[in-house]
């Protein structure tokens, strides 16, 4: 199994200017079947109340499954893990968006 990632989303005003999205993430379960993805995302909402999506890659002719979590259910797990992910320097680095966004 892979890590994950926090999605930093870009977009543009009419005028031209950037702004972000609030922090996605994505959890990169590749590895895992589509059932046990499922069974995953089971786990997520019967223990921490908290919703997921399947999403897919087509790697090489071959689809893979990973777990993506929208900005209200990231934020949600980033609070779970936040007291761990600031113990390590290289996760902080991970997270930074998170910080920058909500001002942590």
């Amino acid at each position: 199994m892979d890590d994950g990632a926090t999605v930093k989303r870009r977009r543009k005003h009419v005028d031209g200017s950037i702004w972000y999205d609030r922090p996605t993430l994505n959890l990169c379960t590749h590895c895992f079947t589509e059932e046990e993805n499922i069974d995953i995302l089971k786990w997520f909402k019967k223990k921490y109340l908290i919703d997921g999506k399947l999403n897919h890659d087509n790697k090489r002719g071959k689809k893979y499954t990973y777990l993506r979590f929208n900005s209200a259910e990231a934020f949600k797990i980033f609070t779970l893990i936040r007291p761990y992910i600031e113990q390590i320097e290289s996760m902080r680095k991970k997270f930074d968006f998170f910080y920058e966004y909500y001002k942590l």
